[in-house]
């Protein structure tokens, strides 16, 4: 079986257990062994799809952007890709100034209908995505020379706290966070620093993206262990009871 595919049939055994136990059966995989190439292949192979994505990345003030709702990035058939600009409808991107090392607190809230995106007090929105989403990839980006990206404190809503992703130039450059079992609607929040070396990059040398989306589903399986572990459980149940009553007519 395709890795993917067995990790995705994995996740769906979860969700079938905790079920009964809980509305969204959440998954969190620090994924240390995806690279961009990977994601890419990820896309290409129809494994996961972007909806959309929230962005924050270095820019340069006033004339390039800093944040941005980004319509999702879609193979084009020739082995390149589509898309990755910010929506057209509402507002999808805009400035801020980035203060090197200091500690900006960020919101994505997604309703079903509305996107609200806050970064360092700007608030971007947009309704030009509609439909599921049931998970998403965060990533962190340090191209620059000597610097670093990194998100902490991050807490999905209904979930709890989530681990910090840290990206580095001298070692990792990029670096994902995988999440599946979501539902609309959800929020997600938490800090971001940017950190430099030297004069301040530009353009999306430092960076991350909540990139949110959908997962295919597993390749069409029986997963008969949790219905069979139930029903044995229900079985085993019955039986002992009757055996019960059986002992108390006895005794009477």
């Amino acid at each position: 079986m395709n890795p993917c595919k067995a990790f995705f049939a994995t996740a769906a055994t979860l969700s079938v257990l905790m079920v009964s136990t809980a509305a969204q059966a959440v998954t969190v995989t620090l994924r240390s062994d995806l690279t961009d190439d990977g994601f890419r292949s990820l896309l290409t192979n129809g494994d996961f799809s972007e909806s959309f994505v929230a962005e924050s990345r270095m820019g340069r003030p006033r004339a390039d952007r800093q944040v941005g709702i980004n319509s999702p990035i879609v193979p084009n058939g020739n082995g390149g890709f589509t898309g990755g600009n910010p929506f057209s409808q509402g507002t999808t991107q805009g400035f801020t100034t980035w203060e090197k090392g200091k500690a900006v607190q960020f919101s994505l809230e997604y309703t079903g209908s509305v996107i609200n995106y806050i970064v360092n007090n700007v608030t971007l929105s947009t309704t030009a995505v509609t439909g599921a989403v049931n998970g998403m990839f965060i990533r962190t980006f340090a191209g620059a020379t000597g610097s670093t990206s990194s998100l902490t404190n991050l807490v999905l809503q209904g979930f709890g706290g989530i681990p910090d992703l840290t990206s580095n130039a001298s070692t990792n450059k990029v670096n994902y966070l995988q999440i599946s079992g979501i539902t609309a609607p959800f929020k997600i929040t938490g800090e971001s620093t940017f950190n430099w070396t030297g004069t301040q990059p530009t353009g999306s040398n430092i960076a991350y993206q909540i990139k949110a989306g959908n997962f295919s589903e597993p390749s069409p399986e029986p997963v008969p262990e949790p219905i069979t572990m139930v029903g044995m459980g229900l079985g085993l149940s019955g039986l002992a009871a009757a055996r019960s009553r059986r002992k108390e007519q006895k005794v009477s």
